[in-house]
């Protein structure tokens, strides 16, 4: 699945104001999905997202890299994604 499309699914979501994922890495798969996700209220968990997503995403597209939380998505001013502040937050 493309960061795209999980980004889509992870936006759906009522109480997601914002959200992207990066692949992150893992000795099984080689690469994970982690989702970085703006809050819309504060009483979502990371269980809640990784629930959500499971539900619309097979098995090897989950976000076994866990879920993270900002205050904003780091964008550039033509509002594309920046990866690579993401990965240093890792």
């Amino acid at each position: 699945m493309a960061q795209a499309e999980l980004e889509e699914i992870l936006r759906s979501r009522p109480d997601i104001d914002d959200a992207t994922a990066v692949g992150v890495p893992d000795d099984t798969a080689g690469e994970v999905p982690r989702a970085f996700v703006v809050p819309g209220r504060p009483c979502i968990s990371e269980e809640d997202v990784k629930r959500f997503g499971a539900a619309k995403v097979s098995e090897h597209e989950q976000m076994k890299g866990g879920v993270q939380f900002l205050t904003a998505i780091p964008k550039s001013p033509s509002a594309k994604i920046l990866l690579r502040q993401l990965k240093g937050v890792l």
